[in-house]
């Protein structure tokens, strides 16, 4: 990828220095034009691009590089890896711009990436002429936003990417982004959900939308926990009526936990605390249909044997006329 790379920038014009570990690459960087370095501390550029195999080589990179410049990081590593050679390039006055790449090596070669760049927008901004010579589009992302707690400014940047760039092999991993960024900004089930229903329907898109995604596991916790929430807060708002005797609307929450979160811890809680309140209201066949509904989900549990009323077998009629024989 990086030697694809360097040849895409030799031949748009820009001058390349470059370093590699393996001394065949350096000689074909300068068969092509470039001009090979001997070791990375002799990397000095205003922008440095590094496509690196593991995450150690990018931190041996990090401790080596000098110089006031910015770092176009390529690699596919973990963001954790990332952080940590940012924070050790800032220390040498360099700043990193994360930008992980969409496309193969056959693709490098003909300039056919999506280059997604996060980071300090005056980085990027610096960078951006290069992007041109070696991708077909780059895109400024929220994830440096993100960073910053700024979420809603997060979430519609890698919604726009998802919007820009729907076939992209990084399309799903931008969605589940804007899913996350709204989230976060719904912590607590006692705020105003606004934000969590929307990250609940960013979550629940990027399902339709991409149905074979690697990503589908994790969406679906994702999906699962967001869903416990909601039905915490409708059954917290059901309890705050239950506490003042306002019954009616109580029994409305209760009902919506059970409807719309059926699998949740919270929906056996209203089952309860429905039952509690139609035997408070005197309510005999409301009780007794969710008594029925309440054993049928929850079969053999204590707690409703001994809330509900003992189920009787319907009496059957006896038929007083007798055969004639």
């Amino acid at each position: 990828m990086g030697s694809a790379m360097a040849g895409n920038l030799l031949k748009a014009g820009v001058e390349v220095r470059g370093y590699d570990v393996v001394a065949g690459k350096r000689a074909a960087l300068k068969r092509a034009g470039g001009k090979p370095a001997a070791s990375i501390g002799q990397l000095k550029a205003s922008v440095i691009i590094t496509s690196l195999p593991s995450a150690a080589a990018l931190h041996a990179v990090a401790e080596e590089l000098k110089g006031k410049s910015v770092v176009i990081e390529t690699s596919t590593l973990p963001i954790e890896d990332k952080e940590k050679a940012r924070d050790t390039l800032k220390r040498a006055g360099i700043t990193l711009l994360d930008c992980p790449l969409s496309g193969t090596g056959a693709q490098a070669k003909t300039k056919d990436l999506v280059v997604f760049a996060s980071g300090e927008r005056k980085a990027f901004d610096l960078a951006k002429s290069v992007f041109p010579a070696f991708s077909r589009s780059h895109y400024y992302l929220g994830k440096a936003q993100q960073r910053r707690k700024q979420h809603l400014l997060a979430a519609q940047s890698f919604t726009r990417l998802t919007e820009s760039f729907p076939d992209d092999t990084l399309a799903d991993d931008a969605l589940m982004e804007a899913g996350d960024s709204y989230a976060k900004l719904w912590r607590k089930p006692a705020l105003d959900p606004q934000y969590g229903h929307t990250a609940l329907a960013t979550y629940r898109t990027l399902l339709s939308l991409y149905p074979n995604s690697a990503l589908r596991p994790d969406i679906e916790r994702r999906v699962v926990r967001l869903e416990q929430l909601m039905a915490t807060k409708d059954y917290e708002t059901g309890m705050y009526y239950l506490r003042r005797k306002f019954y009616d609307p109580a029994v409305l929450y209760f009902k919506d936990v059970i409807r719309k979160y059926p699998d949740s811890g919270r929906a056996r809680d209203s089952y309860i605390r429905l039952v509690q309140a139609y035997r408070a209201i005197k309510y005999r066949d409301d009780l007794k249909e969710t008594c029925d509904l309440a054993r049928e989900r929850y079969p053999g549990d204590a707690e409703f044997n001994s809330l509900c009323p003992a189920a009787t077998a319907t009496p059957v009629a006896a038929d007083s006329a007798r055969a004639v024989p």
